[in-house]
């Protein structure tokens, strides 16, 4: 579950601080609070079980908010597969600065895209794993329910040492979204009381909206919201053969 903290509720909304503009790989991960994981960066090459090609066919559009700045995040999905694409809108006119990354859950790896104006590169890095802390509080309840994009949400209070993240997730979308929570975050509920259906509704739906607030004695973790704005169909092919590795 601690994975899921990380990578679904502080993912969409912590980029939008200020860091963000001066830090790479950290913000991209979802790695929020720096003192959780100490990782090593270490570039790879492409190998033979990385796919040549990444397909997408919807884009889901998310305002994401922190420390008073809001920035665009387009996410970019494929029913089922076990990656998903992100860009983050960080200049709206140096389109360099809006690289795509893909982060493969299913091997583990994280493909940055820098299209260049002279050149195409990319960078691949392995996805650092988050130790769980044994003595994390969870708990997590239904809430209330609203309207958002006119899809019909049911809200979940998810409470952690760290603070109270609510969530607004839809079943009525065509597809299900929400990073990090999956077969890997399931085994950490055992023994927190939990009951099955609401893990389901959490891993099977789509987020809509986000709202985190942190504990008032952890002032390291940042207040964060994100908001989803828009949802559109996409028929996006993103062709690795087109990039050279950086540093080969």
């Amino acid at each position: 579950m601690k994975k899921y903290i990380v990578l679904a509720a502080l993912l969409v909304a912590t980029m939008a601080c200020k860091e963000v503009k001066s830090q790479t790989n950290k913000e991209a991960l979802g790695i929020v609070k720096g003192s959780q994981t100490q990782i090593t960066k270490k570039q790879e090459e492409i190998n033979s079980k990385t796919p040549s090609k990444y397909a997408f066919e919807y884009k889901i559009t998310e305002e994401a908010e922190a420390n008073g700045e809001k920035i665009d995040i387009h996410y970019m999905v494929k029913p089922k597969a076990t990656y998903f694409g992100m860009v983050m809108v960080l200049s709206k006119k140096d389109f360099i600065k809006n690289s795509i990354t893909i982060m493969d859950i299913g091997r583990n790896k994280s493909i940055t895209l820098i299209n260049r104006k002279d050149n195409k590169v990319l960078r691949v890095i392995d996805i650092p794993e988050v130790k769980e802390d044994a003595n994390q509080h969870i708990s997590i309840v239904r809430t209330n329910t609203k309207n958002i994009l006119g899809y019909a949400c049911q809200g979940y209070k998810i409470s952690t040492n760290d603070g109270t993240n609510t969530l607004y997730i839809t079943q009525d979308a065509s597809f299900g979204f929400n990073r990090g929570f999956g077969s890997t975050s399931k085994v950490s509920l055992k023994g927190k009381g939990i009951d099955a259906a609401t893990i389901e509704e959490l891993e099977n739906g789509l987020m809509m909206e986000s709202e985190f607030k942190s504990n008032e004695n952890n002032p390291s973790v940042i207040d964060s919201k994100m908001r989803v704005k828009e949802i559109t169909k996409l028929s996006f092919t993103v062709d690795l053969s087109e990039y050279k590795t950086l540093g080969s």
